[in-house]
């Protein structure tokens, strides 16, 4: 998967709050792709899974980027653009990371909306959806020192 082509073509769509129907739709079509299962749900969130059984683990990110339309450049090893770090870039490595992704137990990834203004998608993701993910019994440390789980 070319990755920065993605970010690319997700930076060149602008997604505020409560306007990422063009993305999600754009994304859903990706990840369709590798999914056993992808839908959007009722708040526009796109939600795909593949595998089965435990563990489940997510990747999460959100599709919305604060308002005002930046331009769109790629300058070799840096691309600028709005979303590029929040949350697109993040979100683009996600995509890559469940659409190579094996699983030996079940895989969700979750691409919110309106994470920059009321939470929206997380809120209808916490009313139901996509199996749960497992607790872990202490965080894990990434290489870069960021814990995560």
């Amino acid at each position: 998967m070319d990755l920065k082509g993605l970010l690319l073509r997700m930076l060149s769509i602008y997604s505020p709050s409560h306007g990422e129907a063009e993305l999600a739709g754009f994304l859903l079509g990706v990840v369709r792709e590798a999914a056993d299962e992808a839908w959007t749900d009722g708040a526009g969130n796109v939600v795909a899974v593949k595998g089965r059984g435990a563990p489940v683990t997510w990747l999460h990110a959100h599709m919305d980027t604060v308002v005002g339309p930046l331009e769109v450049r790629d300058e070799g090893d840096v691309v600028r653009g709005r979303g590029a770090v929040d949350d697109k870039g993040p979100l683009a490595a996600y995509v890559g990371a469940f659409s190579s992704a094996r699983p030996s137990g079940t895989l969700v990834l979750t691409l919110v909306t309106a994470e920059e203004d009321d939470s929206a998608g997380t809120e209808e993701l916490l009313r139901g959806g996509p199996p749960r993910p497992t607790p872990e019994e202490k965080p894990r440390r990434a290489s870069y020192g960021i814990n995560v789980g």
